[in-house]
């Protein structure tokens, strides 16, 4: 119900891919280069609910 998340499992693991391989450093990084759409901090929040933040990889 509701609305459709702005970013969906599959986005979510493509965004911690680019963080684990190094590809991007930080969440605006990932955001510039694959979500043009998407806020930088929705990218934040997702990466810290997949258990990444900005203390460790």
């Amino acid at each position: 119900r509701g609305r459709p998340k702005r970013l969906d499992a599959h986005d979510r693991r493509i965004a911690c891919r680019m963080i684990r391989s190094g590809e991007a450093q930080t969440a605006a990084d990932v955001q510039r280069d694959r979500f043009p759409d998407v806020p930088a901090w929705t990218v934040r929040q997702a990466l810290q609910q997949e258990g990444l933040n900005g203390r460790r990889k």
